[in-house]
């Protein structure tokens, strides 16, 4: 959005550009003016979108400038500064169209929602605050900022959430199941148009161990018909994850209750990626709720048969064959003792997850038995262990992860497809990672944005939002929150005191 300041004050004028440029939105400042000529003659000449006014300005006011200004350029929606001692002049603006006034001095939370107010039914406002949150719901759940430093008044703060797990499970190679979540992240979003405001976001993300996660938040007082929106949009997405999924690449959902907090939120995500290891028993390719799972959870043995399976098909795709072999011995007692035939429905379940996600049957066979499936896994690590040159050097991931970061530390860069470029799988690249470096990957990469940012801004040639996109933050809102908060300033402050020492 294209807009102008006028002002009579050059340090008001100042503040509010610093402003702008560490704000979420394409705030373009066409130009500034001192008085209310100098004001008509850039409206006339450039039709901005905004035009920030004072009340009180030399040669012509605030007021006059609102008259002519609305002749020369109809589109153009005027925001009122003025003291608490002008109110009356502000009512004055407001009957000649001014679309809202602020109170000076101006408050950088308050102009952000003044400005998001003017062009609040706007279809491109609506993604802009959809993209701050999920901006802010990628930080929160990787541990990067806290809820704390939302403001009182934030959706995180008082809305209702309801958050969605999708996992992958195949022996397809870790980049092809990468391609197949970028696909689905892709849909997901494409799937929110239409959906999106009247109080209502949407957001789609990975999480630090590879799998999907779908958070809705909608505003409490909206009542149900923003509620039929997050029913409409979930179904939707279900319709898509059918058409996608199928015997060799299995998705499977595991969704939390209506949470009338974030932090209730966070408390079932959590939970659920730990029930997530009893998919194998349960079922893929479908949606398990929040409540069906908690029993599962309360049965030990059931969640650590999962765990189990889990684990070998980790092991296995890691190439971790010596503890694969641990693993599937474990399994065998595990199973003999929960007493279950290959029957049941959960001995059905885990013979459609061993097709799945190894390499068992060749074409036209099938498991019949959950015995037989473990000794087909037995087999299958044995071929393996014998076919490994009992020479080969470990690999050292960290580094190669490491290395990657700072080469690429400006792109969109995530744990998931740097696993699949090494393939292994994400889960275990994370918990590598974490382990040498005592980081975790989002943190390590903040980190080294930051520290660029900072030297960056010390030069003093770049604007914030160049600088933002300069360390990989093409959200200048975003880069401004987790730079105050490692850096515990504003980004332009830093820049004007560092500019100011050279």
């Amino acid at each position: 959005m294209n807009i102008v300041i006028a002002d009579d004050e050059a340090l008001v004028r100042a503040s509010l550009i610093s402003m702008l440029e560490e704000m979420e939105g394409s705030w373009n400042v066409l130009g500034e003016a001192a008085n209310g000529e100098e004001l008509l003659d850039i409206v006339g000449r450039c039709l901005p979108d905004i035009a920030i006014v004072d009340i009180k300005m030399p040669r012509l006011s605030g007021l006059e400038a609102i008259q002519r200004g609305k002749q020369l350029s109809p589109l153009t929606q005027w925001i009122i500064l003025s003291g608490y001692s002008e109110f009356s002049f502000a009512q004055q603006a407001l009957k000649l169209g001014a679309s809202e006034y602020m109170l000076k001095p101006v408050d950088p939370e308050e102009l952000s929602k003044t400005l998001h107010r003017v062009y609040d039914n706007n279809q491109q406002y609506i993604a802009l605050l959809n993209q701050q949150f999920e901006n802010m719901l990628f930080s929160l759940f990787h541990g990067l900022t806290t809820i704390t430093a939302e403001p009182q008044d934030s959706l995180f703060r008082g809305g209702s959430f309801q958050g969605t797990l999708v996992y992958l499970d195949s022996s397809w190679p870790a980049s092809q199941l990468i391609a197949l979540q970028h696909e689905l992240c892709h849909t997901a979003r494409g799937l929110m148009n239409g959906c999106l405001g009247c109080g209502l976001n949407i957001g789609v993300f990975a999480l630090p161990g590879g799998e999907l996660a779908l958070v809705s938040a909608w505003e409490r007082d909206k009542g149900p018909k923003v509620r039929q929106r997050v029913i409409s949009y979930q179904e939707a997405f279900e319709r898509t994850l059918k058409q996608l999924s199928g015997d060799e690449a299995a998705i499977t959902q595991m969704q939390t209750s209506e949470c009338s907090s974030f932090n209730e939120l966070l408390d079932q995500m959590n939970q659920l990626q730990r029930w997530s290891e009893l998919r194998p028993l349960l079922g893929l390719n479908l949606k398990w709720l929040q409540q069906e799972l908690r029993s599962y959870s309360e049965q030990e043995g059931k969640l650590k048969l999962g765990k189990l399976l889990i684990s070998a098909n980790q092991l296995f795709k890691n190439k971790l064959y010596v503890q694969f072999q641990q693993t599937v011995a474990e399994l065998e007692q595990q199973w003999l003792r929960t007493s279950l035939s290959s029957d049941s429905p959960i001995g059905r379940s885990i013979i459609a997850y061993l097709a799945c996600v190894f390499p068992l049957c060749n074409e036209g066979q099938t498991l019949t038995t959950v015995e037989e499936g473990l000794r087909s896994l037995r087999a299958l690590g044995d071929r393996q262990l014998l076919g490994q040159p009992s020479t080969e050097q470990p690999v050292d991931w960290v580094e190669q992860v490491i290395a990657y970061i700072e080469s690429s530390y400006m792109k969109d860069i995530g744990i998931s497809q740097i696993a699949a470029d090494l393939n292994v799988t994400p889960n275990y690249l994370s918990t590598l990672f974490h382990k040498k470096t005592g980081s975790t990957f989002m943190k390590y990469v903040t980190r080294l944005r930051i520290l660029k940012a900072k030297e960056l801004l010390a030069d003093g040639s770049m604007q914030v939002q160049q600088v933002a996109e300069s360390v990989g933050y093409y959200s200048t809102r975003h880069f401004t929150k987790l730079f105050t908060e490692m850096v515990g300033t504003y980004p332009s402050d830093y820049r004007r005191t560092k500019h100011a020492s050279s």
